[in-house]
């Protein structure tokens, strides 16, 4: 690739897609807020899941998630890898079909995966990676070595891959407590371990904390800002939004209602062969 310099921007499609991060407590309605693209805004959404936390949702409204929802399940190394290549070739088919804003690929969540993989990668001798070891336990150097590892490299994958997808992407997390020192502020922040959650937050166009409304069943996001992360990179958000990833993108992109755009088919030509 040829290194290139850009100083003409009149015709160049520069804000076409957001990158969010998306976190908040264990089932508050984090997946519920990318299934809502689907049934409210009948945009194409492509999740890879480690958690499974879609199919309830989807259970209640089979056909209305149908040629619209794209999912595969991966926790090892070896499956997010290639499920990630499938569904790159899925965006790029949906956007040719529509646009980078009707199409979202979702990580469902960054956090199970990052424990899966730190789970997978102690059960190998880092020395030897394709040498089977049953040891139950690592000594204290070797554990970090392999932390390290993952969070450098495998999660480093992951992060590329989010940052080069075609269309909107959405990076989900859990929560967790800040801690400084040691020391728990009482901030929340998205629970993802060592360099990998500057990597994360700082690839994100908007990280936004989902909170309980006032009623049983309402949510809000809160975009986040903690010192020297801000959590909108548009500078466009309040402090408070509604529960709804489409208005937030339409927002932050400065746009109207998508609704019109006269690009909505029902189900986007080769998106379905890419799986298979």
């Amino acid at each position: 690739m040829t290194f290139k310099v850009m100083s003409n921007f009149e015709d160049q499609p520069l804000a076409e897609r957001v990158y969010l991060h998306v976190f908040g407590p264990a089932k508050i309605g984090k997946t519920r807020l990318i299934l809502d693209l689907v049934e409210k805004h009948r945009d194409v959404v492509i999740m890879l899941s480690t958690d499974g936390g879609w199919k309830m949702r989807v259970a209640q409204n089979r056909s209305g998630f149908s040629k619209r929802f794209y999912v595969g399940d991966a926790m090892t190394l070896t499956d997010i890898r290639e499920a990630l290549k499938v569904m790159r070739m899925k965006a790029n088919n949906g956007v040719r079909q529509l646009s980078p804003r009707r199409v979202w690929f979702a990580f469902d969540t960054i956090t199970h995966a990052q424990t899966h993989l730190l789970q997978e990668a102690r059960k190998i001798n880092v020395k030897h990676p394709t040498a089977k070891d049953h040891r139950d336990e690592f000594v204290r150097d070797v554990t970090v070595e392999v932390d390290w590892g993952v969070n450098l490299g495998h999660m480093g994958e992951i992060a590329n891959a989010l940052v080069g997808m075609p269309c909107n992407v959405i990076a989900v997390s859990l929560e967790k407590e800040q801690s400084v020192n040691r020391q728990k502020t009482g901030a929340m922040v998205p629970a993802i371990s060592g360099q990998s959650f500057t990597r994360f937050m700082g690839d994100a166009d908007a990280i936004l904390r989902v909170v309980p409304g006032e009623s049983k069943h309402e949510r809000m996001l809160i975009p986040y800002v903690d010192g020297s992360l801000t959590g909108d990179r548009s500078g466009l958000l309040d402090d408070v939004e509604e529960p709804d990833l489409a208005m937030i993108r339409d927002k932050m992109l400065a746009l109207g209602s998508l609704e019109g755009d006269g690009k909505n088919t029902a189900d986007p030509e080769g998106t379905e062969s890419a799986a298979e």
